[in-house]
């Protein structure tokens, strides 16, 4: 009895000495209001650069359509887009939003667990109005005195989750106008730079920063404010970093009301459906490629919740949207497919939906996991899609893939759907079309394009629409190879061996079957190649040739 309770003890020591070990989560999120990619290119800014060598970033993060602080902000810290938080406003209103029924993560961070410690420090004392659940609300004068009280209470106080917010490169827009080419407004850039290695440095000097596993977010809401350009207004920069953060370029590319999720799921909070969020978590690693599954994500439009009306610019996770296609619901209203007509066996409640004009969005997919597989030409690939429209209307839908190298330079292209209205037999629903092809070599990147385009221009409808949006690699089947005897070097044994590119051919020497030892070993790049036994054959030797992928 006693060695059991024993072993129980011992048991129960690990474990506990497990959960003490446990690093505990916590976030610090950083914005720098009116920051422009393009000048932060220009700009001497090595904290930002530490904070990205240290997980993942992206320079095409997209922002809410109104870019101005009051709906971008609010896009953030609710994970939802203007058409349902109603905070639109380019005069920077929160007149009739929907925080009751849309809150920010902080009251769902509470809501878990009402011990967490949560700050939001604003510059513009409105933004608190999203955030009342928050633990500590303060607002400051300055860049200089926020980020003073962020570094105090990093290094002083518990935070959980933190939010702080840099003005002064917004405030250099104002004055000097935006762009790389502004002198003082990459110089305020820099400055901001500098303010970030401060709190930076304070969280890493924290007592308990080795017991801890913070994840440190730094975006920007918008560029240039109301520019028609989205590469100027519209495009921002998203870091993710910390330990628990992926590495590199962020693919597919995030936008802003990712970083709710994001902030959730670190803190170990489930999101429940029924909040009917918009976001999808960014910056963590993602699954590694399957061969025979679907690369695309959210390729079923069922990722956030659709629409039943063509206006509601609905934001598509997963998907760079600055167009206004939207998700449509199936049967929500009389020009959308229904849910028993024309279309996919198996299907869900969503379908993409060109809107209300022409339009397009893409996702860009990392292939360079299996870079080796794609140069010895061993990857082939399927796409397939359901495309469609409404009734005699020809809006028609498709969707290319780009084949991209390291570079970003196309590789070569395939595009399928564009389904008219004949070949719907002018029915309201969708048509599945696909093709096939091998993986171009030195390909590292896959970006789908799904363009509606609506037939007549000027019109407020595009009933262009697509579904079950699907693109597959898989391993070619390797041919059946035979070998032929060559006439030998005196003393030696040698075979010819087809040679096919990329795999490895091995010839191996056995004495009376007792065992197998190599003895020769060649890749193939294309042209038969010879294997020879550098030692001479013995009395009793039997030879085989084997062939195996990397």
């Amino acid at each position: 009895m006693r060695l059991v309770k024993n072993a129980l003890f011992l048991a129960l020591f690990f474990c506990a000495a497990a959960d003490v070990l446990a690093p505990t989560n916590k976030v610090l999120i950083i914005g720098i209001d009116g920051l422009m990619p393009s000048a932060l290119a220009v700009a001497q800014t090595p904290n930002l650069e530490e904070l990205k060598a240290a997980g993942c970033y992206s320079m095409r993060a997209v922002n809410h359509p109104v870019t101005h602080s009051a709906a971008c902000w609010s896009s953030m810290f609710t994970g939802v887009w203007g058409d349902k938080h109603l905070v639109n406003d380019p005069g920077n209103s929160f007149a009739g939003n929907q925080f009751t029924k849309y809150p920010s993560f902080f009251k769902r961070l509470e809501g878990a667990n009402s011990g967490l410690q949560t700050l939001c420090f604003a510059r513009w004392s409105p933004l608190l109005t999203v955030v009342p659940d928050a633990d500590v609300k303060l607002s400051f004068s300055s860049d200089t005195a926020i980020t003073d009280e962020t570094c105090n209470r990093l290094t002083n106080s518990n935070p959980d989750v933190l939010y702080t917010i840099l003005l002064d490169v917004d405030s250099a827009g104002h004055t000097y106008g935006w762009g790389a080419t502004v002198t003082n407004y990459v110089k305020e850039i820099e400055k901001a730079d500098g303010r970030v290695g401060q709190m930076n440095a304070a969280l890493r000097s924290r007592a308990t920063y080795s017991q801890e596993n913070w994840l440190v977010i730094v975006l920007s809401d918008h560029g240039e404010h109301d520019h028609p350009d989205p590469e100027r207004s519209r495009m921002t920069l998203h870091i993710v970093s910390g330990p628990s953060a992926a590495r590199g370029v962020m693919w597919p590319s995030p936008s802003i009301v990712d970083v709710c999720a994001t902030v959730l799921t670190h803190m170990e909070v489930a999101i429940d459906p029924a909040w009917n969020l918009d976001c999808r978590v960014e910056g963590f690693p993602l699954p590694a490629i399957r061969y025979g599954s679907s690369l695309i994500f959210n390729g079923n439009a069922e990722a956030t919740s659709g629409t039943s009306v063509y206006a509601t610019n609905r934001g598509i996770a997963w998907w760079f949207d600055i167009a206004d296609t939207t998700l449509g619901i199936y049967g929500g209203n009389p020009g959308f497919p229904s849910p028993a007509g024309p279309g996919p066996t198996e299907r869900g409640t969503n379908l993409f939906l060109g809107g209300t004009k022409t339009g397009w969005i893409s996702q860009r997919i990392d292939l360079s996991e299996v870079a080796s597989a794609a140069d010895a030409s061993l990857l082939s690939y399927s796409l397939s899609g359901w495309f469609g429209g409404a009734g005699a209307k020809e809006d028609t839908a498709s969707l290319t893939v780009n084949f991209l190298d390291a570079a970003g330079t196309v590789l070569g292209t395939r595009r399928i759907g564009d389904v008219t209205a004949a070949d719907r037999r002018l029915s309201t629903g969708l048509v599945e079309r696909s093709a096939e092809g091998d993986l171009p070599r030195e390909c590292r990147f896959a970006e789908f394009v799904l363009a509606t385009t609506a037939a007549q221009s000027g019109t407020s409808v595009n009933d262009a629409s697509a579904d079950n949006l699907s693109f597959v690699l898989n391993l070619k089947t390797d041919p059946p190879f035979s070998i032929l005897p060559q006439p030998s070097v005196p003393g030696h044994f040698s075979v010819v061996a087809p040679g096919l590119a990329g795999h490895i051919y091995t010839l191996e020497r056995s004495v009376h079957f007792l065992g197998w030892t190599s003895v020769a070993e060649s890749t193939g790049t294309g042209p038969p190649i010879m294997l020879t036994d550098p030692s001479a054959p013995v009395e009793g030797a039997f030879y085989r040739v084997g062939r195996r992928r990397p």
